[in-house]
């Protein structure tokens, strides 16, 4: 029996246990296009009109209760199974491929992946079954994770410890509210009686802004504010600390193993070891306390000053040809290894400042415990804070988890490789705990080798430790889909050339591969399709003086890859393909602007989902704060933010003096109309100005004339709180843009065009919602108050319009889920994309949260860096699975563009450099030489897939 043979066996078992096993777990691992959503609609049909139909009978059958009608039997098999996903689109579309295959069992047509014989009863039988079931379809509990866990905690508010009528602040409105109040409430009391920590961190660059940002992201992401009780500088911590620096170093310096002393022309080397040495010189008599912990720090910065360049680059690894020869191939693997787990380590270890630790930790743990009290006394909730509360109330009460269980017949779950470990404790403890014979039918589907959300908190160690959990259990079986329904043969065959080599399997990493087998219909239809299905397409450029091909440089290759698109699109659509039926994919977007403006000149139509980062980055934060403050002239936070921006420039420094004389009341009252006021604003002002021009601060001079501008800033807020008073919505706006004069401020700052387009698009928004509320201001400040960097990214993209024919152009995590006639991988060698770096990052790890904020030019706590090893290595495994997912998106045609060369980078060219790289040189050689010899074809074959140089071209007077 050949491979193939068995596994399309496996796959057909895999789906008759699907709709057949009900008595006992069943997991599945669904591939790209194997039917995943079929599947489990099948199930549900299967269980309703068969095994849960007659469950139902004999429930509803007992003494005492009403006859069991048809009505009441569909009511309960329905009401008692419960699907879980991860989006609203999922959801719906289960709900609507459900109901259709409900009412097509009604008409009695067939039904994909189900067998009427199965359920045991005659067709004419099952027909009347599935009327019932259509006429009770509202029982069914499709729901997303959230909504599933609001509906358990409105049952059990008590239990859970929450307000009986609590609700979902979905938009972050009233946790908006409580930090503002909260910081507010602090920078009074600063103002009135001192504030020794407060003012100790302003000079620092963490202000009312920054903290604003920090206790809204904890509030968000549901940290409670015991995870900031312990003290961060505990004896504890800081060994723990010491211990994991001391772990690389050690590794690093037995990597090398004296090699470098013994060879020449490798000083900058034995200096980084003279680092290393000093390094563990200076841990070995074991801080515990934060006065060692500084004299530790003080130590670690005199042996690495100038030195960490080396980490960086032996961790790339880049090597001299000298120290390469000086420690041999072996060593050199080993010591690059040992340098990238060194490197964050000391970075990390350079910028720890105790005593600043300390202080933000103890702002931060007050303010969050003030805003945790607001609002639990508001009874909101974040969505967060609803999966958390749902396992802490199915942990703590296990009478309320047994209840649960008894209410529920089958439990399924899709999507579930993007689950997270509150996620797992949540079914677990449904499906998992308690007697044996009351826990319902578990059905779990996912696909680890598409887990492309760590970055939201998916762990894919604990999909597979639950994964591990459920085989163990009697009876529980574990399939694996592996017949595609999606892509051409040839696109299957790619994928595994392609990923196969680098999807590696690691225990709580990384899943085995599993090829993808075509089903039957799209075998036969790559028969009729002649045209290469899949066409790798190569940015570079011919040198014909040297003739050999030169990489061009980043604009330049983005510019040579977006007019081949372009053109690629025009002659697909000419040729009968629907601009819907092509999408073009990208893992990040630095460039996207030179695409689309390729599309735009050669008429293609496109659509594009908005940057969801957008208002996390700084220029457009300042405009919203300078808009707040106009609408709002006692919003304190939006004062201190418009006065540290670049259109006003008031140094950190000042802060202290302007704020016990006064500054936030007086500054109010001036932008208000009080003339008073604003003599009053010049005073404090100038007075501050007098006490700062005496500290010696580095670089304070260059900020002459501050208070100056900060009185005009004051004036001109005056006067566009007037505009805003008595001017039509356009007026005040222009306004707005012209008197500050940021778009003029930001076109100096790097990179200019990109900061000036970003305000005009604030601005056309501000202006829209100023219309749209017409007069309510209380409403245009919740809008821009609202911080949309907060907002929960979806799971899978669908398109805003899918009757609309345009190009769809979107990123990788946007196309998950989704799938395109043609599609186009471009920029292969760009990384992924960050987009603007958030204020806070966060992990809980146990009952102590491990963070790190971007204010004051980065303060982490001292386990953050082990967060951050972690992270590292998810993103490394993700980079394999994203692409996994672009590749298959492709129905009949994949293109896949770079620059493709060897790189250690995480880009999808490294990648496919390690899985095509023997091939892609070969290929290259043969078409320089082609090229050399006057044959300017720019295709060449590559082994199941078709190159195109996109640079290669003839010169004028050449015949091709």
């Amino acid at each position: 029996m050949s491979d193939s043979i068995a596994e399309r066996e496996a796959d057909a078992r895999a789906r008759r246990a699907a709709v057949t096993r009900f008595d006992a777990p069943v997991v599945l691992s669904a591939g790209a296009g194997t039917g995943k959503t079929t599947v489990l609609v099948a199930r549900v049909l299967a269980w309703s009109v068969g095994p849960g139909w007659l469950r139902a009978e004999r429930a509803l059958a007992a003494p005492g209760l009403r006859e069991a009608t048809p009505e009441r039997v569909a009511e309960r098999v329905l009401s008692r199974c419960v699907a879980i996903t991860f989006t609203e689109a999922a959801a719906a579309e289960m709900e609507s491929r459900t109901l259709a295959a409900f009412a097509a069992v009604a008409r009695g047509e067939p039904v994909l992946n189900f067998d009427p014989e199965d359920a045991g009863s005659d067709p004419a039988a099952l027909a009347r079954r599935a009327r019932a079931l259509l006429a009770a379809f509202d029982h069914f509990q499709v729901q997303t994770i959230h909504a599933f866990c609001r509906r358990l905690l409105a049952a059990h508010p008590i239990e859970a410890g929450l307000h009986p009528r609590f609700t979902v602040d979905a938009r972050g409105d009233e946790r908006a509210a409580a930090v503002r109040a909260a910081l507010e409430e602090r920078l009074a009391a600063m103002a009135e009686q001192g504030d020794a920590d407060l003012e100790a961190l302003l000079p620092d660059g963490v202000g009312a802004p920054e903290l604003e940002e920090i206790v809204s992201a904890l509030a968000a992401a549901a940290v409670p504010a015991a995870a900031f009780a312990a003290d961060p500088l505990a004896p504890e911590r800081i060994r723990a600390w010491a211990e994991a620096l001391r772990e690389p170093l050690v590794a690093l310096a037995a990597a090398e193993d004296g090699r470098f002393a013994k060879a020449s022309r490798v000083g900058k080397a034995l200096e980084t070891l003279d680092a290393v040495h000093a390094s563990l010189r200076a841990l070995a008599d074991a801080p515990a306390t934060a006065a060692e912990l500084a004299r530790v720090v003080g130590s670690l910065r005199d042996a690495w000053s100038g030195r960490v360049a080396r980490i960086q680059e032996w961790a790339k690894p880049h090597f001299t040809s000298s120290e390469r020869a000086a420690l041999g191939e072996s060593a050199v693997q080993a010591v690059a290894e040992a340098a990238r787990g060194l490197l964050p380590r000391v970075v990390h270890a350079l910028e720890i400042d105790a005593e600043r630790l300390a202080r933000l930790h103890r702002v931060v743990a007050a303010l969050l415990a003030r805003v945790e009290q607001r609002l639990a006394e508001a009874g909101a909730e974040s969505f967060d804070a609803l999966l958390r509360r749902t396992r802490e109330l199915l942990v703590r009460h296990p009478a309320v988890a047994a209840e649960e269980r008894r209410q529920i017949d089958q439990l399924l779950v899709d999507e579930f490789q993007d689950t997270d470990r509150m996620q797992c404790d949540v079914v677990a403890a449904l499906a998992l705990e308690g007697d044996a014979g009351e826990r319902p039918g578990l059905f779990l589907v996912g696909d680890p080798k598409q887990s492309v959300y760590g970055w939201r908190s998916a762990d894919i160690a604990a999909y597979m430790r639950f994964v591990e959990r459920v085989a163990r259990l009697p009876g529980a079986a574990c399939h694996a889909l592996c017949v595609n329904y999606r892509s051409l043969p040839a696109v299957l065959d790619e994928v595994e050339r392609a990923v196969a080599p680098v999807m590696l399997a690691a225990d709580g990493v990384q899943p085995p591969f599993q090829r993808l087998l075509p089903s039957a219909p799209r075998g036969a239809a790559a028969t009729r399709d002649a045209a290469p299905a899949v066409e790798y397409w190569w940015t570079l450029d011919w040198d014909a003086d040297a003739a050999a091909f030169v990489e061009p440089k980043s604009e330049a290759a983005a510019a040579l890859e977006a007019r081949h698109l372009a053109a690629d699109l025009v002659g697909r659509h000419a040729d009968g393909v629907a601009w819907k039926r092509m999408a073009v994919l990208f893992r990040a977007t630095s460039n996207l602007d030179d695409y689309l403006g390729e599309l735009r000149r050669a008429g293609v139509p496109y659509e594009f989902d908005r940057d969801r980062s957008f208002y996390r980055r700084r220029e457009i934060r300042e405009a919203a704060a300078l808009a707040r403050l106009v609408l709002d002239p006692h919003d304190a936070i939006a004062l201190v933010a418009t006065l540290r921006s670049a259109w006003v420039g008031v140094p950190d420094a000042a802060w202290r003096p302007l704020w016990r004389d006064g500054l936030p009341r007086a500054a109010s009252e001036a932008i208000e109309g009080g003339d008073a006021a604003l003599a009053r604003v010049r005073e404090i002002a100038a007075a501050a100005a007098e006490q700062v021009a005496r500290l010696a601060i580095p670089g304070l001079a260059a900020l002459a004339g501050w208070d100056a501008s900060l009185v005009h800033a004051i004036e001109v807020l005056r006067a566009l709180r007037r505009s805003f008073a008595s001017d039509p919505v356009d007026v005040f706006v222009e306004r707005l843009r012209t008197w500050t004069l940021l778009e003029a401020t930001e076109a100096a700052r790097h990179p200019g065009a990109f900061r000036v387009a970003n305000l005009a698009r604030f601005f056309r928004e501000l202006q829209g919602m100023l219309e749209e509320c017409a007069g309510d201001v209380a409403a245009v400040l919740r809008a821009l108050r609202a911080d949309d960097g907060e907002t929960a990214e979806t799971y899978e993209g669908r398109p805003r319009d899918p009757d609309e024919d345009a190009v769809q152009v979107m990123t990788i995590h946007g196309a998950k889920g989704l799938d395109f006639e043609h599609v186009y991988l471009m920029q292969t060698h760009k990384e992924r994309g960050r987009g603007a770096a958030g204020p806070l990052d966060v992990e809980l790890c146990g009952d102590v949260a491990e963070w790190r904020c971007a204010a004051g030019g980065g303060i982490a706590s001292l386990g953050h860096p082990a967060v951050e090893a972690r992270r590292a290595r998810v993103e490394e495994a993700e980079a394999v699975r994203t692409l996994y997912v672009a590749l298959t998106r492709a129905k009949q045609r994949l293109v896949v563009a770079g620059v493709l060369r060897a790189r250690s980078d995480g880009s999808h060219a490294a990648l496919l450099w390690r899985s095509r790289g023997e091939a892609l040189v070969a290929a290259r050689a043969a078409a320089e030489r082609a090229l050399g010899e006057g044959d300017f074809r720019t295709e060449r074959d590559l082994g199941g897939a078709q190159l195109r140089f996109l640079g290669a071209r003839a010169p004028a007077d050449a015949t091709c």
